[in-house]
């Protein structure tokens, strides 16, 4: 039996009754960070690296044997998180199963764990890695707000929630005011920086969780604001606004102001009225208020399906 324990890659170690270690394998002295298998003979979880009487701790590993002893049932490969004796956490694939005696009473339990640190820390990576990948699908690289495929899917989620809930929705339409001169005078580098300080300064703007940014297209950005009537939205507009005006850019030794116009547009019911209903009217706001001089917050017109609307 030791030479088959100590000449293999798993860790092995087996308790009494009272879950007192009665012996072990080499590999699973060293992780517990006793010299060799007979120092740990005598002692419990208690005394281990794994001591502390937490989630990860001592409790945890005695709960498992309770319950194979309790049950005489095994339990076969499951993951156990410990703490090495340098302190850093484990993790185990551990399988134990209750040691008989000759007349078939229980009297201890038998446990062989697999150190898979490595492989978890490998899946953890794989995990951070998907989740940025997952972060570079949604989001426009240059103003790091959701691109407008995201928004979309936000949009279509929030509309059935306002459906079921049945509150308002408004969203802001605003793009920054004339753009393409900007770029023509300055260059593209610099139409990216001002596109980056206006998405960054409206998202700042919002505040609530639920709000949500996405740049549309080029300099046009949206505002999603669920739960909100047409007063509120016109509010967070003018706030968009304001935030984005005290924007100064230098360029050429020249300090260059940016404002942008904003259309708003709100239903006090998704029933009847679309998605594309409610920005298209936003889009039409947004018209009214480059034709209303530029640097202003307009409401959609009122029609049957939306809720009555003014301008501002």
């Amino acid at each position: 039996f030791s030479l088959v324990t100590e000449n293999n890659p798993f860790s092995y170690f087996w308790k009494d009754i009272d879950l007192v270690y009665r012996g072990c394998n080499q590999r699973f002295a060293t992780i517990a960070g006793f010299e060799k298998p007979a120092d740990l003979v005598g002692k419990t979880d208690h005394e281990m690296p794994w001591g502390i009487d937490n989630e990860i701790g001592a409790n945890a590993c005695r709960a498992s044997d309770f319950e194979v002893m309790h049950s005489g049932q095994e339990k076969i490969r499951f993951l156990e998180q410990i703490k090495g004796e340098n302190g850093e956490e484990c993790w185990t694939e551990a399988s134990k199963v209750p040691i008989r005696d000759q007349d078939g009473n229980i009297v201890g339990v038998l446990g062989v764990m697999e150190d898979i640190t490595a492989r978890k820390a490998a899946e953890r990576a794989l995990e951070e890695a998907n989740r940025k990948l997952e972060e570079l699908v949604r989001l426009d690289p240059l103003t790091q707000v959701s691109n407008r495929r995201h928004f979309t899917e936000i949009l279509e989620l929030e509309w059935v929630r306002a459906a079921r809930e049945q509150y308002d929705m408004s969203c802001v339409l605003f793009d920054i005011d004339y753009f393409k001169r900007f770029n023509d005078n300055y260059g593209h580098q610099a139409g990216d920086e001002c596109l980056e300080k206006v998405a960054a300064a409206a998202k700042a703007a919002l505040g609530r969780p639920g709000d949500y940014i996405a740049r549309y297209g080029g300099e046009e950005f949206i505002v999603l604001l669920p739960n909100t009537d047409l007063d509120g939205a016109m509010e967070m507009a003018t706030k968009i606004r304001k935030c984005i005006e005290n924007i100064v850019l230098q360029f050429a030794n020249t300090s260059v102001l940016v404002t942008v116009s904003l259309g708003v547009s709100s239903c006090n019911s998704v029933h009847n009225v679309t998605p594309e209903m409610l920005i298209s009217h936003a889009d039409a706001a947004l018209y009214r208020a480059k034709e209303s001089g530029r640097n202003c917050a307009v409401a959609a017109p009122h029609i049957r399906t939306l809720s009555k609307v003014g301008s501002m």
